[in-house]
């Protein structure tokens, strides 16, 4: 199976766990939501520091970053103030010391981890893990953020199977994001069920996305996928 589960890790800041293609013979309840193509970008919350760490995937990154440090204006511009608004408000949010937010940093012409960096950029949130709490289920981030515009945008709730899985990938009916900043080539969806501490994910792209990619990248499309 190549369903992944969310554990908690021990790291400096909390990473994001790779997420395995579809699986086989899953029929659970689960929200798939818009898999937009750009760069993890998390960004840790301190309750004394406010947000004070900013990462890709493996490493961590400051203003200075040639490739990432415009994220961090810019998440300060669409993000932080109404953020910390919330986590300072809430009577559950504020109990945490630190919670990470994950969010995906892209452009219209962004591709497989590729940016233009003249191309204008946005950051979609798609993940909250408060720490020793583990990733909120699906339901409790759209509880919490889903009145935030530039979320994850849910694509179907319902049960895990074939059909929905034939029809990602047969892009029918076609995946079209309502974000400002749109891209070309829908890349797919990423499928999110369970809660607690048995949350389990995987991803399903488009077939044109992955012709695409083996245009791009011939010699290691299959790394990128």
């Amino acid at each position: 199976s190549n369903i992944i589960y969310f554990k908690s890790f021990g790291d400096f800041m909390k990473t994001y766990p790779s997420i395995g293609g579809p699986a086989s013979g899953h029929k659970k309840p689960m929200t798939a939501f818009f898999k937009y193509d750009g760069s993890n970008i998390r960004v840790e919350f301190d309750r004394k520091k406010g947000f004070c760490k900013f990462g890709t995937k493996k490493n961590m990154f400051d203003e200075t970053s040639e490739w990432f440090g415009p994220a961090i204006p810019l998440f300060h511009e669409m993000w932080g103030e109404k953020l910390e608004s919330l986590i300072r408000k809430d009577k559950h949010l504020k109990t945490f010391q630190k919670i990470t937010f994950f969010f995906e940093y892209f452009g219209e012409k962004s591709f497989a981890g590729w940016h233009d960096v003249a191309d204008p950029k946005t950051l979609v949130l798609f993940d909250v893990n408060p720490l020793k709490k583990g990733f909120m289920c699906p339901k409790e981030f759209l509880d919490y953020f889903g009145h935030f515009e530039n979320i994850a945008e849910v694509v179907y709730e319902g049960n895990y199977n074939e059909p929905f899985v034939k029809s990602i990938m047969q892009n029918d009916p076609p995946l079209i994001s309502k974000l400002a900043i749109k891209q070309p080539i829908p890349e797919g969806v990423v499928c999110k069920g369970g809660e607690k501490h048995n949350l389990w994910a995987c991803k399903v792209k488009t077939a044109i996305w992955k012709e695409e990619l083996k245009k791009r990248h011939p010699e290691d499309w299959e790394e990128l996928m």
